[in-house]
């Protein structure tokens, strides 16, 4: 029987140094290691959890460093993370480099991971908010 607590999405990024991507999205986003495969070869893979987006598992598979670009049929950029106050996460984001951030509504801030990738992290507005 699937477990009703696991996540529901997995998303799978390309990691040059696993090492500083796993403490990145640890700090910033409260993500966890649960599982690793293959540690130590060329092909490892991390997977991790965080309580702060129980919907989501990370999986960080070791690459060869290149530039996220954006620009190639397939590839990833930004991913839009919905978080309950931006005023609660601003200790996570110090020494986070900053591309954007907006007032709102809502407020939000973009940030740059390890590996270029773009997080949008979005505040939630209320239910019946307009």
């Amino acid at each position: 029987m699937p477990d009703p607590h696991a996540p529901t999405v997995t998303l799978v990024l390309d990691a040059a140094d696993l090492d500083a991507t796993e403490e990145f999205w640890s700090r910033v986003l409260g993500y966890r290691s649960v599982r690793r495969e293959r540690p130590g070869l060329p092909n490892e893979v991390r997977t991790a959890e965080s309580p702060l987006f129980p919907e989501m598992a990370v999986v960080f598979q070791r690459c060869t460093p290149r530039p996220v670009k954006g620009s190639t049929p397939g590839s990833l950029r930004r991913v839009a993370l919905a978080v309950g106050s931006l005023a609660a996460m601003r200790g996570r984001l110090e020494g986070v480099t900053v591309v954007s951030s907006s007032e709102g509504p809502p407020p939000s801030v973009t940030i740059v991971e390890p590996n270029g990738y773009q997080l949008s992290l979005v505040e939630r507005r209320p239910a019946g908010s307009a």
